[in-house]
């Protein structure tokens, strides 16, 4: 009896394991389809494809909700993973054309660029399982390119903005805000300029880390030198 108890608990941990390799494989096809959509648009094929994605993150929360016993904390811990879910549905709600602050397609563009973002962090969180070094660079890498198709998507219908006239082009000035340089074009749009803002604390999140883990290295190197110093005296 306890070992098919076990055996169970082995098949059930697979099982577990490998739908969250799925999961995070297809979270990484979503970053880089809304990627495709804001940038270039979407073929029919692709189009298909992001709505298939879409409606497997559904059935997987859905499950995830029904079989945990504290639903009230399942929803709390998984609210902002909750609301990517249904943004993408919003495009088809005329209500929304009540919306002052933002036209409406740039509002949802904004909603979804920022959850899928979320997404993305745990689609990585479960690859690398938060690796130091090497997770800042890879968030950071995804920072660029997401973060450059949602300037490039709000800013080049603007007015006056030679320097959002392709992807690439922002992808280039999405690095220059990542590593503080920053440039001589500035979006002119109020999404624009919230996601230039978000870009920027990043930035200097991430210019923090970096120094406190430089500083650690050589630290550690000076120690190792001192000690070895020592060793030969």
């Amino acid at each position: 009896m306890a070992d098919e108890t076990k055996t169970r608990t082995n098949r059930l941990a697979k099982l577990a394991n490998a739908v969250e390799t799925v999961m995070a494989v297809l979270g990484f096809v979503w970053l880089a389809l809304l990627i495709i959509e804001f940038a270039y648009g979407l073929t029919p094929m692709l189009f298909f494809l992001l709505h298939l994605v879409w409606a497997v993150f559904i059935v997987d929360f859905a499950v995830r909700f029904l079989a945990a016993v504290d639903k009230k904390g399942y929803l709390a811990a998984n609210w902002l993973t909750g609301i990517s879910l249904v943004i993408p549905a919003l495009r088809f709600f005329r209500v929304l054309r009540a919306l002052r602050v933002f036209k409406t397609g740039s509002a949802i563009r904004f909603a979804r660029l920022v959850t899928s973002f979320n997404r993305s962090l745990g689609a990585l969180a479960a690859t690398m399982h938060r690796r130091g070094a090497q997770y800042v660079l890879a968030v950071t890498l995804i920072v660029v390119f997401l973060g450059a198709a949602g300037i490039y998507t709000f800013e080049r219908n603007a007015p006056a903005q030679p320097g959002f006239t392709s992807y690439w082009d922002s992808v280039w000035w999405t690095a220059m805000i990542i590593t503080t340089l920053g440039s001589q074009h500035w979006p002119v749009t109020t999404e624009g300029k919230v996601l230039c803002t978000l870009l920027a604390i990043y930035a200097i999140t991430v210019l923090g880390y970096i120094a406190a883990a430089l500083s650690s290295y050589f630290i550690g190197q000076d120690a190792g030198r001192a000690t070895g110093d020592r060793k030969t005296e």
